[in-house]
């Protein structure tokens, strides 16, 4: 399993895991409710952002919650 190594990438990841979570309160709703009707497992979510996972999955993962949260 790949994982992210640099301290500045895990930053990264974190303050844009905190921005996607602002983003779907600003609109009413959460990031919790989102998975769970999007069939998301909450757990996956934790791991792509917050404990570095780097696969192709979690890449995905990641840009998909970034466009749901923008709206898109």
């Amino acid at each position: 399993m790949q994982q992210i190594k640099g301290v500045r990438d895990r930053e990264r990841l974190k303050r844009q895991y905190m921005n996607i979570k602002f983003e779907f309160i600003k609109k009413g709703s959460s990031l919790t409710r989102f998975c769970e009707q999007s069939g998301i497992n909450r757990r996956h979510v934790h791991r792509a952002f917050l404990e570095g996972w780097n696969t192709e999955t979690a890449k995905a993962l990641r840009q998909r919650l970034i466009e749901a949260s923008k709206g898109k």
